[in-house]
């Protein structure tokens, strides 16, 4: 396993990697780690300046719709989500060429989908210990290039073992943080299954199992996801006469649909309870009722489609044709994905994030196929790269950076602190200035 979730290695004829790709991947990241709740913490000014339109406008952009709609913010996850799908070819072609069988392939895979399992349940915990700051980044030392490293550094009558001790240093990377989990499980607290690591491994394997295996397979595939899951949702029942919405999290003044819309209203839905069946098998701190924002684990059966949806656009991206030609394809395949997300949003089921509805599924990615396409125009076709290096970079990081964002915040904010003193971060601005230095602290790590 690479730093990133996967290692694009032959992705451009020329370089060898598909540089738009890491941008793209780049950009997400340098949105996400700036405030993992929200962009470059314009909610906190918004909560400061109540009155400021231009404060609330950006809090609005960078944080979550309430339900229905898109933000920008919305689209971060479904970008990671696609990139993942996209990359998975590109990863399969490189490692086909280093003679992987099928089995070890797979094999690597499974190991992909549980590091990334584990990533996300070590972020739920509480950091009481040296042990718990350690924890997250012992695991990402198994994306170390440690065959590479043998291979150099091992005498040349073992040189030749470097896969066995990788494949060691992984396995044994692997125990050692499950047997860290396990120890500590019942301090997990509320345990939630609906952030992007949790998601991504639940549907990892599935997705990888349809690269190369045809573009009739996988549409196959994303037909039974979308229509299966809608139809699911459609025949669930609805709450009784009488329900209270309010005991399920839905204030006042919240989106409420009627009519068959009401089987995605928030918090009493197929997912939601499902939710409040599964998580409460789990230790829990207090009994799990809703979330908040209404977000469910079982969000991955249609993330898997987000998924499979990136591998069938990493495979068209590999086949030898003009690259202004795939660029075209690109942009008409990200406004019929598009248009058809408002048409089934307008019909068959609203456009929710919270639980990546099927029209979210498409319109989501057709956002991605545009963003992409923007990027590969520039970088691929125009050739012009040297402006997109601060984005590859991060691109080429995106674990290490989500970890450092998601629990070491505190620690690179108070040297920054420590170091210039407190009125860095005491302005009006001051919040914004955090995220600012945080994230180019981030990058320069």
């Amino acid at each position: 396993m690479s730093w990133t979730i996967t290692d694009p290695a032959d992705g451009d004829r020329n370089s060898g990697r598909l540089l738009s790709l890491d941008a793209l991947r780049g950009i997400t990241m340098l949105l996400l780690i700036p405030d993992v709740f929200g962009g470059f913490s314009f909610y906190k000014m918004a909560q400061y300046f109540p009155d400021d339109p231009w404060w609330g406008f950006l809090a609005r952009t960078f944080t979550h719709s309430p339900w229905s709609g898109c933000t920008l913010w919305d689209l971060v996850m479904p970008l990671f989500v696609f990139m993942v799908g996209v990359s998975m070819p590109y990863s399969y072609a490189a490692r086909r060429k280093r003679h992987d069988t099928p089995v070890v392939l797979l094999a690597h895979a499974v190991e992909r989908s549980v590091t990334l399992l584990m990533l996300g349940l070590i972020l739920m915990l509480p950091l009481h210990s040296l042990l718990d700051v350690m924890a997250p980044l012992l695991l990402l030392t198994s994306g170390l290039p440690i065959e590479s490293l043998w291979t150099k550094l091992a005498p040349a009558s073992l040189a030749s073992r470097g896969q066995w001790v990788d494949r060691l240093w992984r396995w044994g990377v692997l125990f050692a943080v499950g047997v860290y989990l396990l120890l500590n499980f019942e301090h997990l607290g509320q345990i939630t299954l609906h952030d992007v690591l949790p998601q991504i491994a639940f549907g990892y394997v599935f997705a990888f199992l349809l690269v190369n295996r045809g573009r009739a397979a996988q549409t196959t595939a994303v037909t039974v996801i979308l229509v299966g899951y809608w139809l699911a949702f459609l025949l669930y029942p609805l709450p009784p006469p009488g329900f209270d919405p309010a005991t399920v999290g839905v204030a006042p003044g919240d989106e409420v649909f009627t009519g068959y819309f009401a089987h995605w209203n928030k918090n009493t839905n197929l997912a939601a309870d499902f939710d409040v069946w599964l998580l409460n098998l789990l230790p829990q701190s207090t009994p799990f009722v809703f979330n908040a924002h209404g977000d469910q684990t079982l969000n991955f059966i249609p993330t898997m489609a987000t998924m499979i949806l990136g591998v069938m656009t990493g495979e068209y991206l590999r086949r030898d044709r003009p690259r202004r030609e795939l660029r075209n394809g690109l942009v008409v395949a990200g406004l019929l994905a598009i248009l058809g997300g408002l048409i089934a949003g307008w019909l068959l089921c609203p456009i929710v994030k919270s639980i990546w509805t099927p029209s979210w599924v498409l319109f989501s990615s057709g956002c991605a196929l545009l963003a992409l396409a923007a990027l590969y125009h520039l970088i691929d076709v125009r050739a012009w790269r040297g402006w997109s290096l601060p984005l590859v970079v991060a691109g080429r990081n995106p674990l290490l950076l989500y970890t450092l964002a998601y629990d070491y915040r505190w620690w690179i904010v108070e040297a920054w602190r420590r170091t210039l003193g407190p009125w860095l971060f005491a302005s009006t601005a001051g919040p914004v200035i955090e995220s600012l230095t945080f994230v180019i602290s981030l990058w320069a790590l």
